[in-house]
């Protein structure tokens, strides 16, 4: 019966092409959105991605999200250093500055200060041959090498450029995870970027805390802000802390809600609408079945088939239209836009989104094939 049900849906290829497209435009919409949606929310915590090593970051209150950090003294070190269960504690510096390029151009940057003796806090991964103690050279810089193509106008190791008016050089590349503000990190040493940046009274920006063995973060968090009055996360916590106040405090979510939304609704309308009229076109087909002795299971088995292929196909069109646009943005947009992902984990969120969508569909359908009666033959 399945392949009577194929010839049956083949037969007719204005219908069958319908609803492949119906899926494929939905999976496509669905896809893409939920991919630049996720891509979106993780550069929203930039900052915490691309900082290696520490359990904990202590930061000034209020913090609302981890681009809201309020400079503090510099004396909170030894304080947060003298909690019980913290191994260490490093200085973070981050200000943005304003850089000339060779041509003369400027370009605003985030800087990053390090902690000048233990080099906490460095880039996740360093390119070619790379080492953080090379940021120990004079006037010694570590950039991203997406950035330093794109925006930085192709600067290499060895090059120089103008921080407010200091020079500074590129001893390495690295590459970094999209910030949400987009621009190109720039890592060097604390004292070397209070240095540079503009004056200001505070400019420690996050101090960066190791656990010691056995130590658990969440709990040293607590202690540290029962001694010292600051503010402290684990690094799931911050990220937490800044994903949730981007989607209470933004339209992000409810933007990229409703065009999911009209992805699925599209989907819906456009396969439950052409199969159902695909079904009723054919029901003299499937009175004939029922009239040599087919059940309703056996037809409603039929037509599950019918629309499980049409919407496997579209499903493969879809995901093969949104990965394709992700190629597109990976190569013909600047590093600083590319927003959005493809990740495994939303290729299945989908394919079962749309495996609902298509049963739904045919369970519509299904309505005529049950109350069908074998006599519309003779009609």
């Amino acid at each position: 019966m399945n392949f009577v049900a194929m010839k049956m849906l083949v037969g007719d290829r204005v219908k069958y092409a319908g609803i492949i497209i119906g899926v494929a435009i939905a999976t496509f919409l669905i896809s893409q959105q939920l991919n630049i949606f996720i891509g979106l929310m993780a550069s929203t915590y930039g900052l915490v991605t691309n900082i290696s090593t520490p359990d904990v970051w202590v930061t000034n209150r209020p913090m609302q999200d981890v681009d809201d950090l309020r400079p503090m003294s510099g004396s909170e070190l030894y304080r947060v250093k003298a909690v019980s269960g913290v191994l260490w504690a490093a200085r973070l510096f981050r200000q943005t500055v304003q850089v000339r390029l060779h041509s003369g151009k400027f370009e605003t940057c985030m800087l990053l200060g390090l902690g000048d003796q233990s080099l906490v806090g460095g880039p996740p991964a360093l390119l070619g041959g790379t080492r953080l103690r090379s940021l120990r050279i004079s006037h010694g810089i570590i950039v991203d090498a997406a950035y330093a193509k794109d925006k930085l106008q192709g600067i290499r190791p060895g090059q120089a450029m103008q921080i407010n008016g200091h020079r500074a050089v590129v001893v390495g590349l690295c590459r970094t995870a999209l910030s949400f503000q987009g621009l190109p990190l720039i890592y060097t040493t604390y004292s070397r970027a209070a240095n540079w940046a503009p004056a200001q009274r505070h400019q420690l920006a996050v101090i960066l805390v190791k656990a010691r063995p056995g130590v658990n973060p969440q709990a040293l968090c607590g202690r540290i802000e029962a001694r010292t009055g600051l503010e402290a996360y684990t690094r799931r916590g911050i990220m937490n802390k800044t994903f949730w106040y981007y989607m209470k405090s933004t339209g992000i979510p409810i933007n990229f809600g409703i065009t999911i939304s009209l992805g699925a609704l599209v989907g819906i309308a456009i396969a439950a609408q052409t199969l159902y009229q695909f079904t009723h076109d054919n029901l003299r087909y499937l009175g004939t079945l029922k009239a040599m002795g087919a059940t309703d299971m056996v037809l409603a088995r039929m037509v599950l088939a019918q629309a499980l292929l049409t919407g496997i196909l579209g499903f493969g069109i879809g995901i093969g239209l949104s990965g394709g646009s992700f190629i597109l943005i990976m190569h013909f947009t600047p590093v600083s836009q590319r927003l959005a992902a493809f990740l495994p984990q939303v290729m299945i969120g989908t394919g079962l989104g749309m495996l609902v969508i298509v049963v739904a569909a045919s369970l519509f359908s299904l309505i005529s094939v049950i109350r069908l009666e074998p006599a519309v033959v003779f009609k």
